[in-house]
């Protein structure tokens, strides 16, 4: 008896935790091509920062609320390239912060703040 009891108290607790249907979606934020003149500020700010600024190559740019963010590939100290890597322009800052394993925490929750689709 006390186990169907228990188990009758389950089945209240568990239905009583159901949600209506799409009450938990968040709203989708457009992801919008950077303007040409923002495009142009963020990579030139994004070559400030790497080993070898004219081997970058841009993808998948974006602008988010304050920011441009996307992912850039570049070669490193050897002249091999590193692979993508993303970045984010912080627009009203004029700065740029491009991820990696070397990168502050600081950089990252800046970036992740910003560029979080």
């Amino acid at each position: 008896m006390i186990k169907i009891a228990a188990l009758l108290l389950a089945s209240f607790a568990v239905a009583g935790c159901q949600t209506e249907a799409g009450t938990l979606q968040a709203e989708p934020v457009a992801m919008k091509p950077p303007s040409q003149a923002d495009e142009a500020k963020a990579k030139a700010a994004v070559k400030r920062v790497l080993k070898d600024p004219s081997s970058a190559m841009f993808e998948g740019l974006f602008t988010h609320p304050g920011a441009v963010c996307g992912f850039v590939n570049s070669k490193n100290s050897f002249g091999g390239y590193v692979g993508r890597r993303p970045f984010g322009y912080i627009i009203d800052q004029d700065v740029a912060y491009v991820l990696d394993s070397g990168t502050t925490t600081m950089a990252h929750s800046t970036v992740s703040r910003y560029c979080v689709r």
